[in-house]
């Protein structure tokens, strides 16, 4: 999800302020994805592991 915020000319404080938390929330977003890809990644390749299964 990307949202685009349009700033007024002279660009107002509270523009470049929500601009600032979207872009935020978008970095946490896409962490907490990349760390859940990654777990899950992990924990197939140990189930894998375990069930003697080869990748």
């Amino acid at each position: 999800m990307i949202a685009v915020v349009a700033m007024k000319q002279g660009g107002q404080p509270e523009g470049k302020i929500r601009l600032a938390v979207m872009a935020g929330e978008l970095i946490y977003a896409n962490v907490r994805l990349r760390l859940t890809a990654n777990r899950t990644y992990e924990l197939t390749l140990l189930a894998n592991a375990n069930y003697g299964h080869h990748v």
